[in-house]
């Protein structure tokens, strides 16, 4: 399991997003602009997962968390199905289910 399939499992997509963000952003890859938004700021890390590129790609133009975690959502369901293809999360409609 990558990083970002241990943070999916631990705080579901958004802490997967903020583990991309914070390794990004370690990386000097991306930072905070003047307004609160994340820009682009240097080259993609090497070896960069598919969350990492996405952020990144999505970030060359200053953008908010927000549409940054939007842009972001093929990967994190990317990351969601491959947990459940192994069995460790449940699928959308089972986890419907267990919550009536």
């Amino acid at each position: 399991l990558s990083p970002y399939h241990v943070a999916y499992l631990v705080g579901g997509p958004w802490r997967a997003f903020a583990a991309a963000l914070t390794r990004l952003a370690q990386a000097g890859a991306v930072g905070l602009t003047g307004d609160d938004r994340i820009a682009r700021q240097g080259s993609l890390p090497e070896g960069a997962k598919s969350l990492e590129r996405r952020i990144w790609r999505a970030s060359m133009e200053p953008s908010s968390v927000q549409s940054l975690f939007t842009a972001a959502g093929i990967s994190l369901r990317a990351i969601r199905k491959q947990l459940n293809q192994a069995g460790l999360v449940l699928s959308p409609s089972a986890d419907a289910w267990t919550r009536r």
